[in-house]
């Protein structure tokens, strides 16, 4: 069971608190009625799991309240619960101490990354392939990044895959290339 973390923060007052308790309800209502125990799962948790806060505004008290209701819930599931963050410095300890596993994904190594971009891109020559993946230690979403461009490169009629094209985006995502300036929008004469 996904949970989409914007999903159960509301501008209304009580409502956020209301939401997250429900998302707690139906996991146990799919708990009870599954044969198997499905997994409860939230994706950048980091955004409902930081730290609490000093409360000076409304907001802050909302969402202390919503995360004192969370580890209340976490503290009682019988269930599976799995968070994903690329923030752990910012969770809560509270919510740390209540993880039973901490797994640490770390990039790719150079094989993993060439095997990732012959099953993305597997046109590309393979000398292509082993230079890229020799010099850019990226990530899978940030090599998925590259394949979107072009695929978008491709469907915009630059169908050739040049190697200086591919380095080029490389650099973009790793950061390498940050100082280069792309004009987004257009201009009216």
């Amino acid at each position: 069971m996904k949970v989409n973390v914007a999903e159960t923060k509301s501008c209304w007052h009580g409502e956020s608190e209301k939401m997250i308790l429900a998302v707690f309800q139906d996991y146990e209502k799919m708990l009870n009625s599954e044969k198997i125990a499905p997994i409860l799962f939230f994706n950048e948790a980091d955004a409902i799991l930081g730290k609490r806060l000093s409360v000076q505004r409304s907001i802050d008290q909302t969402t202390n309240a919503v995360q004192n209701i969370l580890l209340e819930q976490l503290e009682k599931m019988n269930g599976i619960f799995i968070a994903t963050t690329n923030l752990t410095d910012n969770l809560d300890q509270a919510f740390q101490r209540r993880f039973l596993f901490k797994v640490n994904v770390e990039r790719p190594d150079q094989e993993t990354r060439r095997r990732i971009w012959e099953s993305k891109l597997p046109q590309l020559p393979k000398s292509h392939i082993k230079q890229i993946a020799d010099r850019y230690e990226l990530s899978g979403g940030e090599i998925d990044n590259i394949v979107r461009k072009i695929i978008m490169d491709d469907i915009l009629g630059e169908s050739e895959i040049s190697l200086e094209r591919l380095i080029e985006y490389c650099s973009l995502e790793s950061g390498n290339g940050l100082h280069k300036q792309t004009k987004i929008g257009f201009t009216i004469s």
